[in-house]
């Protein structure tokens, strides 16, 4: 069976895991790769053993060699990204949060059903033993009626004044931070269990740290 090949475009924290993940598939391969620079992705290319580096992630998602592309960049990118796949016709595999504003998340899904190929947003705490048990014990009605659920996400990062990270600026991770960033897993989650969808919400969004100090130099 011919294997799926596949690019990767963002290669920061989360891109290595990606590789990881994808080469424990079996069926697929990473073949490609695109960062931040043509230099930053032939060293990232080399270090981890993927066949060919591109100097821009147009280079990448044009490549007639590419079968998906993977999109681990920061949220801001996610959706120039995922509509070019999409009209190079290439199935598109995106980190969560999916995009800055439903908006544009609504875009992405309406130029992948136009162009007839796959968009999947990656939640990997789905697969989580527990979690998966929960998913069951829910679907076979071992619990009864259900009539409430609930939940926390912790996360012991940017707790301090003087963290910060591209997730905290509005225009690069969206303006809901990290409820849309960590959150997303939850939400996701709670309708994955469940088995229903969220049609409401009412919230109370506290922020702890008003001010950070946000470094000079990155």
């Amino acid at each position: 069976m011919k294997k799926l090949r596949i690019g990767i475009v963002g290669f920061g924290f989360i891109g290595p895991h990606h590789l990881d993940a994808i080469r424990r598939l079996g069926f697929a391969e990473v073949t490609g790769l695109a960062t931040i620079s043509a230099d930053d992705a032939r060293q990232r290319a080399a270090q981890y053993y993927v066949p060919k580096a591109y100097a821009t992630w147009q280079e990448l998602v044009a490549d007639p060699a590419i079968d998906v592309v993977d999109i681990a960049t920061p949220t801001m990118l996610h959706c120039p990204i995922a509509l070019a796949a999409a009209r190079a016709g290439k199935h598109v595999i995106v980190d969560k949060p999916m995009a800055l504003t439903t908006a544009e998340a609504r875009r992405m899904l309406a130029a992948a059903r136009r162009a007839g190929i796959v968009h999947a947003v990656t939640f990997s705490i789905r697969y989580n033993v527990m979690l998966q048990q929960a998913r069951a014990l829910v679907a076979r009605g071992a619990l009864g009626e259900l009539r409430i659920a609930s939940g926390h996400y912790w996360q012991e990062w940017l707790t301090r004044e003087t963290d910060f990270n591209w997730r905290l600026d509005p225009k690069q991770g969206g303006a809901l931070g990290m409820v849309s960033d960590a959150g997303a897993h939850w939400y996701d989650l709670v309708q994955h269990i469940t088995g229903r969808r969220i049609v409401r919400v009412l919230a109370d969004l506290t922020r702890f740290l008003p001010v950070r100090q946000r470094p000079l130099a990155n």
